[in-house]
């Protein structure tokens, strides 16, 4: 297992483009790469190398074949569950979709140290949101054709899994039903354990991210006084080890989505999970009257609808930053990712080791985590604690973690902690020196992101 949780890489690559061609060989031959093609170009591979490299993982023997990096975290014969970060098949912005999602030359890589640690099996997956096409988002990000590529040259079989088992139609009446996770989907129930528990007596409407009406209702059916129930896809909780691969970019409703939020992928049904509170803190509270505020919120929704509007979601259902319920959801998935077995009980220890990968090649800033507008930065962020990669990848964009509650109260949980370090302890590794200031980074050093609308002014280092 990795000690050193207090850990962060940065890598800049001299490059802020992905590789064409799949299965994105490296274009060196490393001592410990076990095959023998290469590419003309491939700078990712390296950045990914280089990231795990700075954080020590098997120092001893680096330079050698026998370097095995994942080697304390994968014991031979363990699952390990590659999480990426494949939300949708399109950038509603009309920018690249590659500033929404995880590219497959950032985990080909991933899968050949999995594989040199001599893991039993390997599933790349992901839950992405109801409307997606899975099948566009495989071509790409150039999975599809890695994975095939792969098992044609390795005994053992990469799986690559559409977590879903309820797609949302285009016409947004109804629901279409596909096989999804074959290992089957387990409810856990967090109950007192939720973070949802301090707020569910004064709650009067969770809402839901469901576009079909019949479904806007269901938060509530398991999010209660009596239980606090989420559906989790068994190949998740199966796994020994996940890797969790996101995506630098913005969110509208949590601030940014890195590590902590992208393992929202692993519920099958997000319809369920609650994402604001209606009339409580679905929008800012200048809008006093509740009958005023629900009705400008269905006036704004309609004329954006008829006008077809790809751009910035208005600051209505809970997209700002007085959002307080949905960084509850996303940190109880974190703590079902740690603490729940492969029958959804949950228990007092961590139930399996958790690696944390950000894949910064080509962000997202201004309308994320949907329709972000492009930025390339060219790298990659990695460590141990998904907390602490996300409050130094958040320094970087130019936003203080502080301010998202998502991060910040992560490292302040009394119950089930999902970090395990003090953010002064964080100590951050890197090719460029300025990124050594870690959460001492200030607004000019870092890369300047420009936050959704509703977090503008708010979460910004000064």
């Amino acid at each position: 297992m990795v000690n050193d949780f207090n850990k962060v890489a940065v890598h800049k690559t001299s490059t802020s483009e992905y590789p064409l061609d799949p299965p994105f060989n490296p274009s060196t031959r490393y001592p410990e790469y076990p095959f023998s093609k290469l590419s003309n170009t491939n700078e990712v591979y390296h950045s990914v190398r280089e990231t795990i490299r700075m954080l020590g993982l098997d120092n001893d023997r680096y330079g050698a074949t026998s370097w095995n990096p994942f080697g304390d975290i994968i014991r031979p014969g363990e699952k390990v569950v590659i999480k990426a970060t494949l939300t949708n098949d399109r950038n509603l912005s009309g920018d690249s979709a590659l500033a929404v999602i995880t590219h497959g030359s950032v985990i080909r890589p991933i899968i050949d140290y999995c594989l040199i640690a001599d893991a039993g099996e390997v599933v790349v997956c992901d839950g992405p949101i109801p409307r997606t096409n899975f099948d566009i988002i495989c071509e790409l990000t150039g999975l599809r054709d890695t994975v095939k590529i792969l098992n044609q040259l390795h005994e053992k079989e990469i799986e690559l899994v559409d977590l879903r088992n309820e797609v949302e139609d285009s016409n947004d009446l109804d629901i279409s039903i596909q096989k999804g996770d074959k290992a089957g989907y387990i409810e856990v129930d967090l109950g007192s354990n939720s973070e949802l528990s301090p707020i569910l007596n004064d709650c009067l409407t969770f809402g839901s991210v469901s576009s079909i009406r019949k479904r806007r209702s269901e938060p509530q059916k398991f999010h209660n006084t009596r239980n606090n129930v989420y559906s989790i896809a068994r190949t998740v909780l199966d796994a020994d080890v996940v890797i969790n691969i996101s995506k630098l970019k913005t969110h509208r409703k949590v601030g940014n989505s890195l590590g902590l939020k992208t393992v929202v992928g692993i519920d099958n049904n997000k319809y369920r999970i609650p994402h604001y509170r209606s009339g409580i803190d679905d929008m800012p509270q200048d809008f006093i009257n509740k009958k005023i505020r629900r009705t400008y919120k269905r006036l704004v929704n309609k004329i954006l609808k008829k006008l077809n509007y790809k751009g910035e979601p208005h600051i209505v259902a809970g997209n700002w930053y007085g959002n307080d319920t949905v960084w509850r959801s996303v940190i109880d998935l974190n703590k079902i990712l740690f603490y729940a077995d492969s029958n959804g009980k949950i228990h007092d220890r961590p139930q399996r080791k958790i690696f944390s990968l950000i894949d910064g090649i080509i962000g997202g800033e201004r309308f994320g985590p949907l329709a972000p507008k492009e930025k390339k930065t060219g790298l990659i962020i990695g460590g141990a604690d998904i907390a602490a990669v996300d409050a130094i990848a958040s320094a970087i964009m130019g936003f203080d973690y502080r301010s998202m509650p998502v991060i910040n109260n992560t490292f302040n949980l009394k119950k089930k902690p999902i970090s395990f370090v003090k953010p002064e302890d964080i100590q951050v590794i890197s090719n460029k020196t300025k990124y050594e200031k870690g959460l001492s980074l200030t607004r000019n050093d870092s890369l300047k992101f420009r936050p959704t609308a509703g977090w503008k002014n708010h979460i910004e280092l000064s």
